[in-house]
C-alpha cells in the first residue's frame, strides 16, 4: 500500500510539473493542439490512462531488470529508459499503420517516434526516480 501512494505521489508531481507547469510536451512536440485535446480536454481519463501505463512501463523495466542477469550492473532507471522507448516505439508501429482517427493514431503520425519515444522514457524514469527517492526518504 505504500508503494501506491508513494507512485502516486511521485506520478502526479512529475505530471504536474513536466505538464502543466513547464509544459514540456507542447514545447518540444509542437503540438499545442494535440497536447491541450489529451491533458486538458480529456484530463478526465488521461490522467487515469497515463498513471496506469507508466505504472505498466516501470513495473515491465524493473521485472527485466530483475530476470536478466547481463543488466544486474546497470541501473534500474537505465532499463526503465530503454524498456520505455522499446515500448512507445512498439506502440508506434502499431498506430502508425492504422487508419482510424484514434487519438494516439493522429498523435504518432503528427509527431513521428523520437518525441514520444524520448518523452515517455523521460517521463517514466523520472516518476520511477521520484518514487524511488520518496520510498528511500520514508524508509
Amino acid at each position: 500500500m505504500k508503494d501506491i501512494v508513494l507512485y502516486s505521489i511521485a506520478f502526479f508531481a512529475v505530471i504536474f510539473i513536466v505538464i502543466y507547469g513547464l509544459k514540456l510536451l507542447q514545447n518540444i512536440s509542437g503540438q499545442h493542439k494535440l497536447v491541450h485535446e489529451y491533458y486538458y480536454e480529456n484530463i478526465t481519463t488521461s490522467i487515469p490512462i497515463d498513471f496506469i501505463i507508466i505504472g505498466i512501463y516501470i513495473l515491465i523495466g524493473l521485472y527485466i531488470h530483475k530476470h536478466i542477469k547481463a543488466l544486474k550492473s546497470i541501473k534500474k532507471s537505465v532499463v526503465i529508459f530503454v524498456t520505455s522507448l522499446i515500448i512507445t516505439t512498439m506502440f508506434y508501429l502499431y498506430y502508425i499503420n492504422q487508419n482510424s482517427n484514434s487519438f494516439f493514431t493522429r498523435w504518432f503520425k503528427t509527431t513521428g517516434l523520437v518525441i514520444p519515444a524520448l518523452y515517455d522514457a523521460t517521463i517514466c524514469t523520472s516518476v520511477f526516480l521520484v518514487f524511488s527517492f520518496l520510498k528511500k526518504e520514508t524508509t
